[in-house]
């Protein structure tokens, strides 16, 4: 079988008859031609990981504009780079996009016959050829990509008739993938609507009637308490030290826990004892608000963003404070309670103050049982879409696996 060839994309094109292209300069489009309606004109932000991103904010313009400078206009199976910042981004232009307009920061590569575009959607999606753009862009404050650098991108390509099944196979991969996000959007959304309903009152589980009651936090619960405000030395046992990067939203993130020594596990857990089952919320940072129930039945310790809560029994359940603080309206509280504040913070004091809509405890539990069950479903399709991702991953790595070295030609 004969060894593909190291080549360039400049070189693939002129073989084809392909061409590259630089979006309008200077002020060759006028301010006054955007429009609220007409096609949209694609720059850097609108370029994703192989697919273009039109959103509400994307500028377009009108059949004027296309008219007058129709060698910018888009057509199917194009490539689109963007000429600065994340230079290592590019989509193919779908049969649905033809029409769009190549923006002033954007970079068209029409591919001609040499190169089959689905395959090379998945190439330029690849760690190497990405590497390799980023390395070759120019700039130092931010990456600048021109049409000669892309010219000089080394490629190593089997036939057409191979580059096509292989993209083909990687694209029925892309759309079970996207297959499952759908049914994972729509069993939150639809989860969302269940716990908006339920958590309101407006709807009741068989057999349960009466008023929901408001009730401050402080006075359904035992203990409200945060973690230790001074940071210990960290590992020298196994005892877990739990801070704010470990609750996720619902769900405990638990790939990285740090670990500390017993004598400084002693010292907090006198003070923040946290059992098995307890409801802990973040305090502060970037995930504040978070919330998740304490998986461990050994002894842990806590950082001092975050907060533990343990109810009453016979006045709530934490799974239920759990899951409307997770809901909508929950969601809301919590950002009032953090308005006003300097930085992203919940004191105990606005966590013990925070009103939760309670029915009694056996249809707090009852709830609990149905959301949770709810969670359990999603979680395990956000588990198997992990693994078709990583699936896909380690097929590209075999199916692209004649892409030369980062370090290849220049």
């Amino acid at each position: 079988m004969t060894v593909p060839q190291v080549t360039t994309l400049g070189e693939l094109l002129r073989r084809g008859g392909g061409s590259i292209r630089t979006g309008p300069f200077g002020t060759a489009l006028r301010a006054s031609e955007y429009s609220d309606t007409g096609v949209p004109v694609i720059s850097v932000g609108e370029i994703g990981h192989g697919r273009l991103c039109i959103t509400s904010a994307t500028p377009r313009v009108g059949p004027s504009v296309v008219k007058r400078m129709s060698e910018y206009v888009l057509r199917a199976n194009d490539i689109v780079f963007g000429r600065k910042g994340a230079v290592d981004r590019s989509a193919r232009v779908l049969d649905s996009q033809e029409g769009y307009f190549l923006g002033s920061d954007g970079i068209r590569v029409r591919l001609g016959t040499a190169i089959d575009p689905l395959y090379m959607v998945y190439v330029l999606q690849s760690t190497q050829v990405r590497d390799w753009i980023v390395q070759h862009a120019t700039g130092t404050t931010m990456a600048s990509l021109n049409q000669k650098i892309l010219s000089r991108l080394p490629l190593c390509l089997p036939s057409v008739e191979r580059q096509r099944a292989i993209g083909q196979v990687l694209a029925e991969a892309d759309d079970s993938i996207a297959a499952l996000e759908r049914m994972i959007a729509k069993k939150q959304a639809v989860k969302q609507g269940t716990m908006q309903q339920l958590l309101a009152g407006r709807t009741r589980l068989p057999g349960f009637t009466g008023e929901l009651a408001e009730h401050r936090l402080s006075d359904v619960s035992i203990k409200i308490q945060d973690g230790t405000h001074f940071s210990p030395r960290l590992g020298g046992s196994s005892f877990k030290y739990i801070t704010s990067k470990n609750i996720g939203f619902g769900v405990m993130k638990l790939e990285t826990v740090e670990t500390i020594s017993e004598s400084e596990h002693r010292k907090i857990y006198s003070r923040c004892d946290t059992r098995f089952g307890d409801l802990l919320i973040t305090k502060d940072g970037a995930n504040t608000g978070n919330a998740a129930l304490n998986p461990f039945r050994e002894e842990i310790s806590l950082l001092s963003s975050v907060a533990f809560l343990r109810c009453d029994p016979q006045k709530a359940s934490e799974a239920y404070i759990l899951q409307y603080l997770l809901s909508s309206q929950g969601r809301q509280q919590i950002k009032n309670a953090m308005a006003g504040n300097a930085i992203t913070r919940l004191t105990l004091a606005k966590i013990r103050d925070l009103v939760v809509p309670m029915p009694g405890i056996d249809e707090q539990r009852a709830l609990a049982q149905v959301l949770g069950d709810a969670d359990g479903e999603i979680l395990a399709l956000h588990a198997k879409l992990r693994k078709m991702i990583d699936v896909k991953r380690g097929m590209m790595q075999r199916l692209l696996n004649r892409l030369p070295d980062r370090k290849g030609a220049a």
